[in-house]
C-alpha cells in the first residue's frame, strides 16, 4: 500500500503446507525401513506453519530509503522432534529486520541490512529418560551493492 509519497506499507500471510512434503512431515520412525521422504519413509516431523509478515519502506529524501519489518511464524517444530532438529533454524518465531539504501545516482545503490531472530525454546523428549531444548536465535547482518542497466 502507497501510505504517501514516501511511505510504502505491506502485509503478508503465507500458510505453509509442510505436510504436503513427506521427507519434512513425515516423523522419524526406528521402526521405517523406507527411504528419507518416501511415502512410509521418515522425515524430520514438521507441522504446516501460518506466516505474518508486515513491513514499511519510508524515502524521507529521494537518495535514502530506510525499511523495517516484522515476521511471525509458528514453530514447525512439535516437541516429539525437538532433538532431531537440533541442526535447523526453524525454532524461531519471531523476526524483526532493519535496511537503509543509499543511492549514489540513477544507477548506482548500497544497501546495508540487519536481522534479528529472538530466541525461542522448543522442549522435548530426547530418550525415554531425557529431554532436549532446542533454543535458536539468530543475527545476521547484510551489505550489498546494486546496479542498473
Amino acid at each position: 500500500w502507497t501510505v504517501d509519497e514516501q511511505t510504502i506499507a505491506s502485509v503478508d500471510v503465507v500458510k505453509i503446507f509442510w505436510r504436503d512434503m513427506r521427507s519434512f512431515h513425515n516423523e522419524l520412525s526406528p521402526s521405517r525401513n523406507s527411504r528419507f521422504g518416501s511415502e512410509k519413509g521418515p522425515g524430520f516431523g514438521w507441522n504446516n506453519q501460518l506466516v505474518l509478515k508486515a513491513g514499511i519502506a519510508w524515502t524521507p529524501i529521494r537518495w535514502v530509503t530506510l525499511r523495517a519489518g516484522y515476521l511471525h511464524g509458528n514453530t514447525v517444530l512439535p516437541s516429539s522432534v525437538a532433538m532431531l532438529n537440533g541442526i535447523n533454524m526453524q525454532g524461531i518465531e519471531n523476526t524483526a529486520t532493519l535496511g537503509v539504501t543509499f543511492r549514489f545516482s540513477s544507477t548506482q545503490e548500497v544497501s546495508i541490512a540487519y536481522m534479528h531472530g529472538f530466541r525461542h525454546t522448543v522442549s522435548g523428549p530426547s530418550a525415554p529418560t531425557q529431554w532436549t531444548n532446542l533454543v535458536s536465535s539468530q543475527d545476521s547482518v547484510g551489505l550489498s551493492y546494486g546496479r542498473t542497466f
